[in-house]
């Protein structure tokens, strides 16, 4: 069943975006419809806006493709200023640049983060207010983007950011995404190392 793979809340909140969230969101080749679908605030910092400079799906610089989500309201970018601007610098020596605007503004706004890196997530979960931490996973199977876009789009945005951006799956998922894409897709997707037998 898709809803055991998600655990975004129904609620509206402010969801903060790693660089490799929204790679994958764009590699999903239809980002407006499930940034759109989401339903929740999703915002990204500037610099991590700045690493997201290829679109896999499209297979050309991202820039035009996130002004145009940035333009239609579905994305906000907002400056890393104050107190989030010193945690910034104190995570970078921890993480990449990119991750640590992400979760520094996260910590400062009291907001949750989408975050799949894992060293990145390693230090900012004791970190983070706003539990949990979500992966690319949560947003494109989340309750909302499946009734508004139906299953069967939820599940090939999945494998689209699979095969495009090789989109990262925590290992306790991979069995259950496996199930619901089919082996044959599944074999096509390297970041879940399923091989047929």
């Amino acid at each position: 069943m898709i809803s055991g793979l998600s655990r975004l809340p129904a609620s509206p909140s402010a969801i903060v975006l790693d660089a490799s969230v929204l790679i994958n969101i764009l590699g999903s080749g239809s980002p407006a419809d499930l940034l759109a679908a989401i339903g929740h605030q999703l915002i990204i910092p500037e610099p991590t806006l700045a690493e997201v400079s290829f679109d896999p799906s499209a297979k050309q610089p991202a820039a035009a493709r996130t002004v145009e989500l940035i333009e239609a309201g579905l994305l906000t970018a907002v400056p890393i200023l104050g107190e989030a601007a010193r945690l910034f610098s104190l995570l970078a020596a921890e993480m990449g640049d990119g991750e640590a605007a992400a979760v520094a503004y996260a910590i400062e706004t009291e907001a949750f983060v989408a975050i799949d890196d894992r060293k990145a997530r390693r230090v900012a979960l004791p970190l983070i207010r706003k539990e949990p931490a979500f992966f690319t996973l949560d947003l494109l199977l989340s309750d909302q983007v499946v009734s508004t876009c139906g299953k069967a789009f939820a599940l090939d945005a999945v494998f689209q950011a699979l095969v495009n951006a090789r989109m990262r799956v925590p290992h306790q998922y991979r069995a259950a995404l496996v199930r619901l894409l089919g082996p044959e897709k599944a074999e096509q997707c390297p970041s879940l190392g399923y091989k047929a037998s």
